[in-house]
């Protein structure tokens, strides 16, 4: 999702999404019909790009300028806060709540809009009769928190912070153009996850008592990097990272938790190269930014009749 704002139309933003950079789509409009360039006022990831955008427009919707265009009489800071609200109503934990939990495999990237509050659970990988409890524990501490899973064949690529990982404190993805001058959200968490291990996310705030819930599966390593727009510090002054569980889970929560232990495994397709690797070789094999959001790579040409991807 981006805002786009233009010297030739001050009292005007364009709110909308696409797959490539912002600066690409901004570089796309720039026609014969249009005197000055685009700049872009904010950008932010979703896997939800057509609900999140709908959703931004039916907020907006009084003060577009024509049905048919993405053009709006807001200041950029309204537009930014629209988007905000609908990448939590629109891609947020009930836009992932499937009958059957989202697999990911090598290559796939996903952006998860967090409330603050909401938990997420790893799950082991059950294979014996004995029943093991949740490996972590993780909160969202703020509205809009971004967490990003990043699935990848290589163990060397992930790494996490909490487990003491080599690069478990470097950001993967530290700033969001080619350049390298627009800095990403500050990184409030980086962890890792394992081949047949599983998420679960849990809010028991929306419908209390019951608890709104969306479940993933992985087949292969995953990198994980929480964000957030709003760093909080703990009372004792210490930043309050993802890791760190600072309310209690409702006993509806707690009740999902114990049924999701006693699901069967996954179903894992062959492992890919390095899944069975040991903690030796976890981390340690650096990847540029452009690995993990490949839309840093190749750059998008003009076309002559830009639309949205």
């Amino acid at each position: 999702m981006y805002v786009l704002t233009s010297l030739a139309m001050p009292d005007m933003v364009k709110v909308g999404h696409t797959r490539h950079l912002s600066e690409d789509r901004a570089r796309q409009l720039r026609t014969t019909a249009v005197p000055l360039p685009f700049t872009v006022a904010y950008r932010t990831l979703t896997s939800h790009p057509a609900a999140v955008e709908r959703r931004a427009h039916e907020l907006l919707a009084f003060h577009r300028v024509d049905p048919r265009r993405e053009y709006f009489t807001v200041t950029p800071a309204q537009a930014v806060a629209a988007i905000q609200r609908a990448s939590i109503e629109a891609g947020g934990i009930e836009a992932w709540d499937t009958e059957e939990p989202v697999m990911l495999r090598d290559g796939d990237r996903v952006a998860l809009t967090l409330r603050a509050g909401q938990w997420l659970v790893v799950l082991p990988y059950q294979q014996g009769p004995v029943r093991l409890g949740p490996v972590d524990l993780w909160q969202a501490h703020s509205d809009g928190d971004l967490l990003e899973l990043m699935a990848t064949d290589s163990a060397g690529r992930v790494a996490g912070l909490s487990t003491d990982d080599e690069d478990g404190t470097i950001d993967p993805v530290p700033h969001l153009d080619r350049a390298g001058d627009v800095s990403n959200l500050p990184i409030i968490g980086r962890e890792r996850l394992e081949p047949g291990q599983r998420l679960l996310w849990l809010d028991g705030a929306i419908e209390p008592p019951a608890c709104s819930m969306a479940m993933f599966e992985f087949d292969s390593h995953c990198q994980v990097a929480c964000r957030t727009a709003s760093p909080l510090l703990s009372p004792e002054g210490f930043p309050l990272l993802l890791n760190i569980v600072t309310e209690e889970p409702t006993e509806t929560m707690v009740q999902v938790i114990r049924a999701a232990l006693r699901l069967r495994p996954p179903v894992l397709t062959l492992q890919p190269a390095g899944s069975s690797s040991g903690p030796d070789d976890i981390g340690g094999q650096s990847s540029s930014p452009s690995f993990w959001l490949p839309q840093l790579g190749k750059q998008v040409g003009k076309s002559r009749h830009p639309r949205n991807s």
